[in-house]
């Protein structure tokens, strides 16, 4: 049941009168978010597949709200994830029109990164992905500074290097097809294979460039990896094709994995921050499955899930 009771329990345990993180509700239909983020004190942030916003939940909040507005740049909002160090939101947009409740083909995409105010919602700039075409997924920004994305239909890791003007390819090799969550975790650049089910180190090179990836060896399979983020040196994977949340704890290239809450409907985010592991379903499952064909996915939730102690 998603463990929210357990999160209640924890957050009164021992008697605290301290009410324990709510789940969040998207306030627009049909979202489908691919990808959530969440600060320390609570504010919970998304994109949505088929809504041309970037919507938030301030700290509290039930309700995530609209944002940022994407119907200028005809782009729906994929990865979502804020740098606080430069109070930066970075968004991958995914250009218009996407018909509903199907999944276009990949050669059809062209995708942005964009950069916005992570206060104001302000733009602050985008850049395009290189090539004809793409889909940008995720992001993740290095220790010093350089933005890198997942390039889900290249099957391939852009950059962003500080100060640049535009993208480059930094990466391309036959594991990354099908590219999807990437994280910093420190120093070390992690990625999701959400087609294999394999989570891959990448190593970065003394110059700079990109080494060839190394599978992180899994104490039990996961499926479908898309979402990762990683926390005090854990990675958080959402299993989009096991419906569940799992913790990665890493020694070396090993991780042990535990799971933290299932029953989800496609969940494809995650986002630990402070005292919580937020989840997001992007509810794909109503695209694919002909039983779902004439079902209401709406609303759509991000859930809490206490952070393991």
């Amino acid at each position: 049941m998603r463990n929210i009771l357990a999160a209640l329990m924890v957050a009164l345990a021992g008697g605290s009168a301290l009410a324990a993180p709510q789940v969040v509700t998207v306030a627009d239909r049909d979202v489908f978010p691919e990808s959530i983020t969440a600060l320390p004190d609570g504010t919970v942030i998304l994109g949505g597949m088929l809504q041309p916003w970037i919507y938030r939940a301030k700290p509290g909040a039930a309700i995530a709200e609209r944002w940022i507005d994407l119907r200028g740049v005809g782009s729906a909002a994929w990865g979502v994830l804020p740098d606080q160090r430069t109070n930066t939101l970075y968004a991958c947009t995914v250009a218009f029109p996407l018909p509903a409740k199907i999944t276009p083909p990949v050669k059809e995409r062209h995708s942005t990164l964009r950069a916005f105010d992570l206060t104001t919602g302000a733009v602050k700039g985008a850049w395009a992905l290189q090539g004809d075409t793409n889909a940008c997924n995720d992001i993740t920004v290095a220790p010093d500074g350089t933005v890198y994305v997942s390039d889900l239909a290249n099957g391939e890791i852009q950059r962003l290097k500080k100060g640049a003007a535009a993208m480059d390819v930094w990466l391309k090799t036959p594991e990354l097809a099908n590219v999807d969550g990437i994280v910093f975790n420190g120093p070390t650049l992690y990625v999701s294979n959400v087609s294999t089910s394999k989570i891959y180190r990448i190593p970065v090179n003394a110059d700079g460039s990109g080494g060839m990836p190394v599978e992180v060896t899994l104490s039990q399979p996961i499926k479908g990896p898309d979402g990762v983020r990683a926390w005090n040196g854990k990675l958080y994977v959402a299993e989009n094709g096991a419906n569940q949340i799992s913790e990665l704890t890493l020694k070396g290239d090993t991780a042990t994995v535990t799971v933290l809450g299932t029953g989800y409907q496609t969940a494809t985010g995650v986002a630990p921050a402070g005292d919580t592991v937020w989840v997001g379903e992007s509810k794909q499952n109503y695209w694919r499955d002909p039983a779902l064909a004439n079902a209401d996915p709406n609303p759509f939730k991000i859930y809490p899930l206490p952070m393991p102690k």
